[in-house]
């Protein structure tokens, strides 16, 4: 299922501005049980210096509570982010 909207994307969904084109973000499963929904994503997005094209799966889990959502965890293979577009990450300590 492919998440497509005219809507602002969330805060949480933000990248760093003018990096990256054609973004698409599908949500490949979703889970839910009790209070708990989670879901198995993929971001499909065209890095903008070289034009290589950047796939980055994820899980997001998110909690419920009156009908609100009131956390939310997401994880991604962040190394992957620097790794497919072809330029080096940053240096660490």
């Amino acid at each position: 299922m492919s998440y497509i909207s005219t809507k602002r994307p969330p805060n949480h969904w933000k990248r760093p501005s003018g990096m990256y084109r054609d973004i698409q973000a599908t949500i490949d499963d979703i889970i839910a049980e009790d209070d708990l929904v989670a879901l198995r994503t993929t971001i499909k997005e065209i890095f903008r210096r070289n034009g290589n094209e950047m796939t980055l799966p994820g899980i997001t889990i998110c909690r419920f509570k009156d009908g609100r959502m009131i956390e939310i965890r997401r994880a991604f293979d962040n190394a992957n982010i620097f790794r497919q577009p072809a330029i080096k990450p940053p240096a660490t300590n």
